[in-house]
């Protein structure tokens, strides 16, 4: 009827730091075919400790503490071996105090307490952390590739369903709350281009190859930078987004789908910590041309903010107000285009000397200001922009250079 285990120390001692494969772990190596099924009402661990070392350096690769977990009405039969999970159950309870795990491509999680059913998660103090600095990271590139740093105070999945129908996985939620959370994105542009193709988020979710339904994603009182860098040496350009809501609606994959709602995305934040900022995002993940529209509105933005992001991209500083800026774009996976508007006052350029980036070159300053019109007269100027696509960037470049067609019209 029960069975329960008190205090269990678990080591698995591996050859490597690649990932075990569990099924086949625990289909072939730790249980043998049953000629009988094993029933049993409940199964109940408690204060458990596991962890996973590497047999040849005695690195930790995965640990969790003060487990507890309860399993009812577990059956393992010759048949449930031959499946992704080994057994059945009708419901389970999972807790820990700690997890740490080290993810193949050099990543480290770990989370304090995780409480989970088969109905929801909850987990506090989550962060994903590379185990290489930034010189470390960058110097074993062979591309370019983003370095994500990654914590949250808090991840709730609510009312979940989840498991594998016909060996295929599914996961399906009402809703995914991140509170509190603390990202960034770092990009060296010293390695070599990546020149692949880059899919816009209509075809990444169209090609999933799983079932995967989110009815809302909810990330709150966060906060967003992103980062570039040329050199070590010059330092990296920085966007920062702050004070940062978003909530995601119907947020599916195309597996096994012939018709999908648009994943409906809208964004409240504080752009480069003062600035209010609001975007609404639309695309359907079954439109085969990855259409999209994107629209908003930021305010109020003190253009000298920007200067961490375009001294050492521009090798220029400035100064004045956008008083008003707003955006409204649709576009697809070859071409965007729509309107943009700026109104704007006492916008003046400084550039700076290519041999020395700290000292002003004042001839190409005063030419700069000369061709820049540095006031829009209490106006909001309007322009329409087009801009192609360059497939081997991303989603938000494509972005960034119609916000930037949109400012050369307007400003030169």
């Amino acid at each position: 009827q029960t069975i329960t285990v008190h205090k269990p120390k678990v080591t698995l001692f591996k050859d490597n730091d690649k990932t075990i494969n569990s099924t086949k772990s625990i289909g072939s190596r730790v249980v043998k075919p049953f000629q009988q099924i094993i029933k049993v009402d409940d199964i109940n661990l408690e204060e458990g400790n596991f962890s996973i070392l590497n047999l040849k350096n005695n690195r930790t690769l995965f640990s969790a503490q003060n487990v507890t977990i309860q399993l009812d009405d577990i059956a393992i039969s010759e048949e449930t071996l031959k499946l992704k999970i080994p057994f059945t159950y009708k419901k389970y309870a999972f807790n820990c105090d700690s997890l740490f795990y080290k993810t193949d491509d050099g990543y480290q999680i770990k989370s304090n307490k995780i409480a989970t059913t088969n109905v929801g998660i909850d987990i506090e103090q989550f962060s994903m952390v590379s185990l290489y600095n930034r010189r470390q990271f960058v110097n074993q590139l062979p591309k370019e590739k983003d370095l994500y740093t990654l914590k949250a105070d808090k991840i709730s999945v609510k009312n979940m369903d989840w498991g594998f129908k016909e060996e295929v996985f599914f996961f399906k939620t009402n809703q995914i709350l991140m509170s509190q959370m603390d990202a960034n994105i770092y990009r060296s542009k010293m390695p070599e281009d990546d020149l692949s193709i880059k899919p816009l988020y209509n075809k990444l979710l169209r090609e999933l190859p799983f079932a995967l339904k989110v009815d809302t994603l909810t990330i709150a009182n966060s906060k967003l930078v992103y980062e570039e860098e040329k050199t070590f040496e010059k330092g990296a350009g920085k966007l920062e987004f702050t004070s940062f809501n978003l909530q995601a609606t119907d947020i599916n994959s195309g597996f096994q789908q012939t018709k999908l709602p648009d994943v409906v995305i809208a964004i409240d934040c504080k752009f480069m910590k003062t600035s209010p900022m609001k975007v609404d995002w639309r695309f359907n993940p079954m439109d085969k041309s990855d259409g999209f529209s994107i629209k908003g509105r930021i305010l109020n933005f003190e253009t000298g903010r920007l200067a961490v992001f375009t001294k050492p991209y521009l090798n220029a500083t400035t100064k004045g107000t956008f008083d008003q800026v707003y955006f409204n774009f649709a576009g697809n996976d070859n071409e965007a285009s729509g309107d943009f508007a700026l109104k704007y006052h006492d916008l003046k350029i400084k550039l700076y000397q290519k041999k020395n980036r700290d000292k002003e070159s004042k001839l190409k300053t005063w030419i700069g200001n000369l061709l820049l019109q540095n006031d829009s007269d209490g106006e909001l100027i309007e322009n329409e922009v087009s801009v192609e696509r360059i497939k081997e960037k991303s989603f938000f470049n494509y972005f960034w250079r119609c916000i930037a067609e949109g400012m050369k019209k307007t400003l030169i």
